[in-house]
C-alpha cells in the first residue's frame, strides 16, 4: 500500500477544495469571506449578487466570481482560504 506523502496531501487538498468551486450556492452564502483562484481575488460574500450564480441543468447554482467571470470560487468555510492557497489553486488548475 502506498503511503501519502506531504506532495500527495497537497494534492488531496487543492482536488477537495476545487470541488467546493461547483453547485456552491449554499456554502458560499454561509461564508463570510470568498476568493477566485482565477484572478487570485479576495472579498466578502456580501458583494455577490444574483447575476453570480448562475444556474446549473440540475436547478443547482454555481457561483462565478464578480472580479472576472470564471467559475472558480470557493469560500471560507474551506479553512484554507488565503492569497497563498489560491495562488497554489491558479497554479494547479490554470498553469499545468
Amino acid at each position: 500500500m502506498k503511503t501519502l506523502n506531504l506532495e500527495d496531501n497537497k494534492l488531496i487538498e487543492l482536488q477537495t477544495a476545487h470541488k467546493l468551486s461547483y453547485k456552491n450556492k449554499d456554502t458560499i452564502q454561509s461564508s463570510t469571506k470568498c476568493g477566485c483562484f482565477y484572478c487570485l481575488e479576495l472579498y466578502d460574500t456580501n458583494i455577490l449578487t444574483p447575476a453570480d450564480f448562475v444556474a446549473e441543468s440540475d436547478g443547482s447554482f454555481t457561483v462565478f466570481c464578480p472580479k472576472c467571470g470564471i467559475d472558480a470560487v470557493i469560500g471560507n468555510q474551506y479553512p484554507s482560504l488565503s492569497i497563498t492557497f489560491l495562488k497554489e489553486m491558479n497554479d494547479y488548475y490554470f498553469h499545468y
